[in-house]
């Protein structure tokens, strides 16, 4: 939401925060209007309604997920990707790891969104389909081709890559779920996730 300025952008932040403590549903235009301070009427100068004013979040979140989540770094198709960036070693998955548990558990819009989602999915189709595609299927997509390369690299033992996927990333979602409910447990779940991450080279590592 960083390109979109003024008004405008009090108005999703405004819409952001009540959406992720209401809901969608329990949020009003009123309220949008009386949280950013100006006329429920004036709201129509910029958004045709309260879901133009969702899509627009959930558009601009993940634009700035895009950007900055190492999910979109690598492209594991390449199997020269080792000359480009260097050796794929357990303390290098764990240092990228830990940056992106620490850029999605402390990005306050992207927190909110997830937070949002979580309370929507429930009563929405669209949003349920947005949180499955979002929370599983495009990051064990990644980890599926993460585990294909390291394969195929002659890195890893010749097994299933959806199971090694599954087995690599579903303990982190849930470490993620697991601080946004109780925060200060971050430093412990960062060490697990440490652990995780070398019990798994361990017991995958070709040898």
């Amino acid at each position: 939401m960083a390109e979109i300025k003024d008004t405008k952008l009090k108005i999703l932040r405004a819409a952001l925060e009540l959406f992720s403590r209401q809901g969608f549903q329990g949020t009003s235009m009123l309220q949008i209007a009386d949280a950013v301070g100006i006329k429920k009427a004036s709201l129509y100068s910029h958004f045709s309604g309260k879901q133009e004013i969702f899509d627009v979040l959930i558009e601009e979140a993940l634009k700035e997920y895009v950007k900055r989540s190492v999910f979109f770094k690598y492209d594991w198709d390449d199997l020269d990707i080792e000359k480009k960036y260097g050796e794929i070693t357990p303390e290098r998955i764990i240092e990228e790891a830990t940056q992106q548990f620490s850029f999605l558990l402390h990005d306050r819009v992207l927190k909110k969104v997830r937070k949002l989602l979580t309370l929507e999915q429930y009563s929405s189709a669209q949003l349920a389909h947005t949180q499955t595609k979002q929370v599983y299927q495009n990051q064990m997509a990644y980890h599926e081709k993460f585990m294909t390369y390291m394969i195929k690299s002659g890195k890893f033992k010749d097994e299933n890559p959806v199971i090694m996927a599954a087995q690599f990333i579903l303990p982190c979602t849930a470490w993620i779920g697991l601080c946004d409910r109780e925060p200060e447990r971050e430093e412990e779940v960062k060490s697990l996730l440490a652990e995780h991450i070398y019990q798994f080279f361990r017991v995958y590592q070709r040898v």
